[in-house]
């Protein structure tokens, strides 16, 4: 079995990344490692959608500075990163993959397959290529940024480092986040990344904008089903939502339901619109990068076809 060779499984929100990372990894002896921004937090499983077998346990292996590593069992193939800081703590795609190289590392001593599998593409990035301009996140200058509105931010990164404006796509200079990252780099002093060699596979999945609209909205139900007001209404207990946890998607649009400023039906909606938002940005990551195979979900031989390609990989010599 080679080493550091990774297979990586990216894909929109509700596009079926999941079931498919664990049919994998069963079969080419993996374990994965989650690459999702919204579930590395605790308490919070209905609205990110953990799907967490029953009776599952968290095997915690180590602590890294205020989070933990461990793993869940999902049909016998360990999960990773699941579960690692609290609601009230921010974590940055820097952090997860400092942590993320920590788990890889035990588990090729395993002599087991690595499995990324996500739909937060920055912490993917960050793992396989490096953070462009290394450098650990100032929250208190995001936090004096975020203030600001997307005109105010894009006219500060164009006047303060307009080479890297030139560099941002469409969707990055309407995103507040990669504007303040940048922001917060240019402030900080730049420093080029160290540049990752890493020999992978990625599966992209995509689908029709139609698909996946109808995916997200029987997710949205499901979880509503599943209890996920009460789930809030127990993290309000001991979170508030300027909390990182509560400001994410399927929690923040409930902020008017709960303070008497909107109906339920009202921010379910926003909710889905918002998934549905997401769900777009997701799909214009490595669209043209090299080591991804776009498939679309939406083929009935998708799964075989992926099939195909992934032991191809492992076990022809260059397979691609």
């Amino acid at each position: 079995m080679e080493e550091n060779k990774f297979l990586v499984i990216y894909g929109p929100t509700a596009v079926g990344k999941t079931s498919l990372g664990i049919k994998l990894a069963r079969e080419f002896s993996g374990e994965i490692i989650s690459a999702d921004s919204r579930q590395i937090y605790r308490e919070m499983d209905i609205g990110t959608g953990k799907d967490l077998p029953p009776g599952a346990v968290f095997h915690q292996e180590f602590v890294y500075k205020k989070g933990v590593a461990g793993w869940y069992s999902f049909s016998g193939v360990k999960v990773w990163l699941l579960d690692v800081v609290s609601p009230g703590e921010r974590f940055s795609a820097f952090e997860w993959a400092v942590l993320a190289e920590k788990v890889t590392r035990k588990i090729l001593q395993e002599k087991k397959r690595v499995f990324l599998l996500g739909g937060s593409a920055f912490y993917l990035k960050a793992f396989l290529e490096g953070i462009d301009y290394q450098q650990k996140p100032d929250w208190k200058l995001r936090e004096k940024l975020s203030r600001l509105s997307l005109r105010e931010l894009q006219d500060k990164l164009k006047n303060i480092w307009p080479e890297r404006w030139q560099q941002l796509n469409y969707a990055d200079r309407h995103n507040p986040r990669r504007l303040i990252r940048a922001l917060e780099i240019a402030q900080g002093g730049i420093r080029k990344r160290e540049k990752k060699e890493r020999n992978f596979l990625g599966i992209r999945l995509v689908a029709s904008l139609s698909f996946l609209r109808k995916q997200i909205k029987k997710r949205v139900e499901e979880r509503l089903k599943k209890g996920l007001l009460k789930e809030i209404e127990a993290l309000l207990k001991k979170y508030s939502w300027e909390s990182p946890g509560l400001n994410s998607l399927a929690y923040k649009e409930f902020k008017p339901f709960f303070q008497g400023e909107a109906t339920l039906e009202e921010a379910c909606q926003r909710w889905f619109l918002d998934e549905v938002h997401y769900a777009k940005r997701q799909l214009l990551w490595f669209r043209n990068h090299p080591c991804f195979v776009s498939v679309s979900r939406e083929d009935d031989d998708w799964e075989l076809v992926i099939h195909k390609k992934v032991k191809k990989w492992y076990y022809e010599k260059n397979g691609r």
